[in-house]
């Protein structure tokens, strides 16, 4: 068959109806400036992934148990029994101090947690790692499992592991949009220790930890598919396939991320049409009927108990609105004020930004709205903006055009206040959030004191700037 060959860009239409895709393979890899190459890059990931992964797990502070009781519990029932049935366990499950024990669903003769089962798919390759490590070096990882809860270390360093590990992963898709290790190192460096990373993902495993290397992993075919030139081949539908396998797994991990598939389609679509879209559907239904039939056989619906939530757009809307980015007790831009830089840059500057671009913009509004929507708007007893996390990764990469702007801006007083701002946002970011994974007293902020509602019965506490949590 003769090759067809399309200019640059998503003219796909321009391909007969009955022509196969064809494997012309990735584009010649520039990602590596000169002087840069893969072995210095791989290095760096590894070099960035290894320390974060020692201040994360040498944090005193954990948030284990409470949401995150059964998820290493249910990741273990997965790799050994291949469901999510809890009841090999039931013998700890009854000693427990409260019952019946909080979150744990009884199905049947099964016994269930009530929170998504896609947060245990995606800790169970590390659960499997730490079970390893643990026999091997003299412990007994399972006894371990059979008669402690909640599983206070063991929790913390998987936890500490998926953070790390989604921080080498994203300093991978920076580093293909900056061309430069020192700089991709640098911002993956905030990521890790200047956001809700440091201060609530690795502290235990609540959704949001597996939920980020999700979103990471969707970003990065994301930005490997932008990058693609030339005809449309074998690899382009690859790239689509997965992304639209692995945002099926984010709606079971953490369900706003189903919004995610919105940019994936739309990239499909741009780079390749009907062809494209078409073969990120069939992956999407594909996914779903998954997601369908682990539902049925493991809660007996179609659709998992955790997401019959419904969001209201009441009169708590505007107020969660604007407290998920701007109050002292949940606001995204008041512990990670560096954020804004690039979500601001793209919409002042709306025409030069690029599709993708604009799509992350897009997503990043809709993840507001939806859990500005949800009726627990506040995340219950929690560190900053715990339910604002999913988007932060599509912030930083947001952030890599700015970032870009000024290192082509040639030397001046403007660019050297412009980098004195960065620094100080980015100083910021660093203090309240390795500082509330070294104090457990920003956690207790939530609790109820001589002065003070708990912060479930008042969730007005997130606007108190005579106490922020942050400070506590």
């Amino acid at each position: 068959m003769a090759r067809v060959h399309v200019e640059d860009g998503p003219a796909a239409d321009d391909l007969d109806d009955g022509e196969a895709l064809v494997d012309d393979g990735p584009p010649p890899d520039d990602a590596a400036a000169p002087g840069e190459s893969w072995l210095r890059l791989a290095a760096a990931i590894a070099v960035t992934v290894v320390f974060v992964f020692w201040m994360f797990d040498r944090a005193p502070v954990s948030h284990a148990g409470g949401d995150s009781l059964w998820i290493v519990h249910s990741s273990a029932s997965l790799i050994t029994d291949g469901d999510f049935d809890l009841s090999e366990y039931s013998e700890l499950i009854d000693a427990y101090p409260v019952q019946p024990p909080p979150h744990l669903l009884e199905i049947g003769s099964d016994r269930v947690d009530f929170f998504p089962w896609g947060a245990s798919v995606v800790a169970a390759p590390f659960v499997a790692g730490h079970a390893v490590v643990t026999n091997t070096t003299g412990g007994d990882f399972a006894a371990e499992l059979e008669t402690t809860l909640p599983l206070f270390d063991i929790e913390n360093q998987i936890a500490a592991a998926i953070a790390a590990v989604t921080t080498g992963l994203l300093m991978w898709v920076l580093h293909r949009r900056l061309r430069s290790v020192a700089w991709a190192g640098g911002l993956a460096l905030t990521f890790a220790l200047g956001t809700g990373v440091m201060s609530t993902t690795s502290r235990n495993l609540w959704v949001q930890g597996p939920a980020l290397l999700v979103t990471v992993g969707v970003l990065a075919l994301a930005q490997a598919l932008t990058e693609r030139r030339g005809p449309i081949a074998r690899v382009d539908a690859v790239l689509v396939a997965a992304a639209a396998l692995l945002v099926v797994l984010g709606y079971s991990t953490r369900p706003p991320l189903a919004l995610l598939g919105i940019v994936m389609l739309w990239l499909a679509w741009d780079r390749g049409r009907w062809r494209l879209a078409v073969a990120y559907a069939a992956a999407s239904a594909g996914g779903l009927v998954a997601v369908v039939s682990v539902n049925i056989a493991t809660y007996g619906d179609w659709i998992a108990p955790y997401s019959r939530d419904r969001l209201e757009l009441g009169r708590s809307f505007p107020e969660a609105f604007a407290a998920n980015l701007v109050s002292p007790g949940r606001g995204l831009f008041v512990w990670t004020p560096l954020l804004l830089l690039g979500v601001a840059w793209c919409v002042v500057r709306w025409r030069d930004a690029s599709l993708f671009e604009r799509l992350l913009v897009g997503w990043v509004g809709l993840h507001l709205v939806a859990v500005s929507a949800f009726p627990h708007w506040w995340a219950g007893a929690t560190v900053g903006p715990r339910f604002m996390l999913d988007v932060v990764p599509a912030l930083f990469v947001l952030l890599t055009t700015p970032v870009m702007a000024l290192r082509a801006t040639p030397a001046s007083g403007r660019r050297s206040a412009l980098l004195a701002a960065l620094a100080v946002a980015t100083l910021w970011g660093g203090f309240v959030n390795v500082r509330a994974g070294y104090r457990m007293s920003v956690m207790l902020w939530n609790w109820p004191s001589e002065t003070n509602l708990s912060i479930e019965v008042d969730p007005g506490r997130v606007w108190d700037w005579s106490d922020p949590q942050f400070l506590r």
